[in-house]
């Protein structure tokens, strides 16, 4: 099993991750830990010395470049993603490696790390940083906590690095029903995520959300109906009952119906971030590398030496293994 994270500036969050992981039970083929450091300017590469897992080191190229590098230069047959701002359960790891035994693709179960403001609450409740199941089936996984078969990345040629700040896990989850492939989400797995608290963060992440929406749409027709159906439920009143008393099974009326007035509030940057897309003379995803074709091998710095790592060589050897 490989453990690839990508990281930028955030070594206190990382740091906290890699002692979960290294404290958690391993399958039984064993665990390697691959950090792919997106140009971070923090001591990020000191927490991974520390650590002792593998330190890949790339100019910043954004989420897909950094995950798409992590498991090519990786070695087991199943990739786990995790985002630096996750804790796992100590369990996940092994109930990752269960699920995928009838499975392509599995997700865990995100909950917020700390309930402590108004919006971490709310990005909680209403499954903002959450994997997309409809009815028991799996529309896509989120990669922030994920494992695939390596087998199941190859088949599909990986991440579209056309995907800079977001989106592009669920441009693979699609890619990858499409190919045949059997996505599930596995509940007992939990994964705590650091919620951002504070409301421009939120927005922010909307707004972004809402820049890659417009290159999903155009690309693939189940996620076009998608934002159809979500786009319509916002202006339908029966919608926002259902909504509010989903709110109330955790929540007080007062902040039930905050959350309900954020869910509208957030509509706007989302809206925004599209509107951006369709006037700006492109879009944030670019057509698909793999019918551009990319160079043979791009420079990265793995344990502070220099080094060239072809694109689609899985027999890579890395540097040095993780301890853990």
């Amino acid at each position: 099993m490989s453990v690839v994270i990508p990281t930028y500036n955030n070594a206190a969050s990382l740091r906290r991750l890699l002692a979960a992981i290294g404290q958690a039970p391993k399958p039984k083929g064993g665990v390697e830990v691959v950090v792919v450091d997106d140009g971070s300017s923090d001591n990020t590469a000191a927490v991974c010395a520390e650590a002792r897992v593998i330190h890949i080191w790339q100019r910043n190229a954004g989420t897909a470049a950094a995950r798409d590098r992590g498991w090519r230069s990786s070695r087991g047959d199943i990739v786990v993603f995790f985002d630096d701002d996750t804790l796992p359960e100590p369990d996940v790891l092994t109930l990752f490696e269960g699920a995928l035994a009838d499975a392509d693709g599995v997700g865990a179960r995100f909950v917020a790390l700390r309930k402590q403001s108004l919006v971490s609450d709310y990005t909680h409740a209403d499954g903002l940083i959450d994997h997309r199941v409809v009815d028991g089936e799996v529309r896509w996984l989120i990669t922030g906590a994920a494992a695939f078969r390596r087998s199941a990345l190859e088949r599909v040629q990986g991440f579209d690095l056309g995907f800079i700040a977001a989106g592009e896990d669920v441009d693979l989850s699609i890619r990858m029903l499409q190919a045949g492939c059997r996505l599930v989400v596995e509940r007992k797995a939990v994964v705590h995520h650091d919620h951002r608290d504070r409301l421009i963060q939120l927005l922010e992440t909307c707004y972004r959300y809402g820049t890659f929406s417009r290159s999903l749409a155009t690309r693939h027709r189940r996620y076009r109906r998608e934002r159809k159906a979500t786009a319509l439920r916002r202006f339908n009143p029966v919608d926002w009952v259902r909504l509010y008393r989903h709110f109330r099974e955790d929540a007080t009326r007062r902040r039930s119906l905050a959350f309900l007035l954020l869910h509208q509030l957030v509509a706007v940057p989302y809206a925004l971030g599209v509107l951006r897309c369709r006037f700006a003379g492109g879009v944030v995803a670019a057509p698909s590398w793999r019918k551009q074709g990319r160079p043979a091998g791009a420079e990265v710095e793995l344990r502070g030496a220099a080094m060239m790592v072809p694109d689609r060589d899985p027999a890579l050897t890395p540097v040095e293994s993780t301890a853990v």
